[in-house]
């Protein structure tokens, strides 16, 4: 029947999400130096399936995703895939991310923006053998309005990978309200 069938693809989650972040900011006369810190992970309990794997018994909307104006520029929007995924992989359960910014003050409303980004998406742990970081850096312009700075910013992606259904490109633009 179906409520059979229904009842058999039911899902029972449990987990526990953990995620940090520190930022600090350092006044350079005129001018700050931004930086932030941010990490994450998914502690996956036991599942109803026991065939599951602690990737597949993740909820999709509770995954972390990096990549776009807001976490790693130079990359399209939650575009980074786990470099420790075996197939097609949405999301990951760890992540780390490190962002500077030095914000050049030019008048009292706009402020040039040089950036420097690193940070991964991993599906379930780090593998220390084959540890990376992905980076993006580039260079912003930021506008001072009532509601926060309008920032229109182009990231570039020095080492762009190539994935079976896109690739990457080196360099991205991003426009965004306020700054971390």
């Amino acid at each position: 029947t179906p409520d059979a069938i229904a009842e058999e693809d039911w899902w029972i989650y449990s987990f526990t999400k953990i995620e940090g972040r520190i930022t600090g900011y350092i006044p350079l006369g005129r001018h700050v130096l931004a930086l932030s810190g941010s990490g994450g992970h998914i502690f996956v309990h036991d599942s109803l399936d026991p065939e599951s794997t602690s990737y597949n018994s993740t909820p999709l909307d509770e995954r972390f995703f990096l990549g776009g104006r807001n976490s790693l520029r130079g990359y399209l929007e939650d575009s980074i895939r786990p470099d420790n995924c075996n197939g097609q992989c949405t999301g990951g359960e760890l992540f780390l991310l490190l962002r500077s910014e030095l914000r050049l003050k030019m008048s009292e409303n706009v402020s040039l923006d040089l950036f420097f980004e690193t940070g991964n998406l991993w599906a379930q742990s780090i593998d220390t053998d084959d540890f990376s970081v992905r980076i993006g850096t580039g260079v912003g312009l930021s506008y001072s309005t009532p509601v926060g700075p309008l920032t229109l910013s182009i990231g570039f992606n020095p080492n762009p990978k190539a994935y079976d259904s896109y690739s990457e490109r080196s360099m991205e633009w991003h426009l965004a309200v306020g700054q971390f």
